[in-house]
């Protein structure tokens, strides 16, 4: 196994390195600095035992660097330099590997000290340490991404909030999207069938000013009695008060979460 995972890696790699980007406004760039990253690093990474044991699962290598530096850079490569890292497992580790990797960013970490908990708990913790009012780019700690991805959702509409999405028939496991009518997200779950699906959740995200001041209502009101739920379920939540959230077609752009010891086969990254 560990030789097909360092084979992958070195597949994956290629897809975050070898990628050329275009520059972009001055204004663009100023409403970036303005908006906050967040990560939900807090897990554990069981199903990816024995690689987890004693190791983060943002802290896995990809290629010759951990899942988190990838995603760091690509948010910083892109002006996003204001980040909030939700810790959990050998939270002083991550913490230490990531002041080290980026002395010069602003990253707040927020520790969820609960075992039992799924990423609603974490993104409701890290939801409290901002102003209600904020754009928000939301990333899994476990994806590994084309960074192009982040400036498609960059130069999307600044008052839309978006789910990256890779569009067509998606696997049961997966986060699945169901459309309303007028195109925006009416259903974001693991219990939508396959063929109402349009397509899956990569777990990368957009979260507008409006939207996310609807969302953190939500996360503040399930937090506590839903510990054990995904974070989509308080997007589902947000969207029965009225709020809009659209998927993004990342069309030929890679995303590949590495959750399962398959993820890590040569032939689970060539699907994607």
């Amino acid at each position: 196994f560990l030789h097909l995972f360092g084979k992958a890696c070195r597949k994956i790699t290629k897809v975050i390195t070898g990628m050329s980007f275009n520059k972009f406004s001055k204004e663009k760039l100023k409403g970036t600095r303005d908006s906050v990253a967040i990560i939900l690093a807090a897990g554990r990474g069981t199903r990816l035992q024995p690689l987890t044991n004693s190791t983060p699962k943002c802290l896995i290598e990809v290629g010759s660097q951990p899942i988190i530096y990838h995603q760091i850079s690509s948010l910083a490569r892109f002006g996003i330099c204001n980040i909030v890292l939700v810790v959990g497992f050998i939270a002083d580790r991550v913490r230490g590997y990531v002041n080290a990797a980026f002395p010069a960013l602003d990253i707040n970490f927020v520790e969820n000290t609960l075992e039992k908990t799924n990423t609603l708990y974490s993104l409701a913790l890290a939801a409290e340490t901002l102003e209600p009012e904020t754009s928000v780019f939301q990333l899994n700690g476990d994806v590994v991404f084309d960074p192009r991805i982040i400036e498609l959702l960059q130069f999307a509409e600044n008052d839309t909030s978006y789910l990256a999405t890779k569009m067509g028939r998606c696997a049961e496991e997966e986060i699945k999207i169901r459309l309303a009518a007028d195109g925006s997200v009416i259903e974001l779950s693991k219990k939508i069938a396959q063929e109402e699906a349009i397509g899956e959740a990569i777990g990368i995200n957009k979260f507008s000013p409006n939207f996310f001041l609807e969302l953190k209502k939500s996360l503040y009101i399930l937090k506590d009695d839903y510990l054990m739920e995904y974070f989509e379920y308080a997007i589902e939540h947000a969207i029965k008060n009225g709020a809009k959230i659209y998927p993004l077609d990342i069309k030929e752009l890679k995303a590949v979460e590495v959750d399962f010891l398959d993820d890590a086969s040569v032939d689970a990254i060539n699907k994607h």
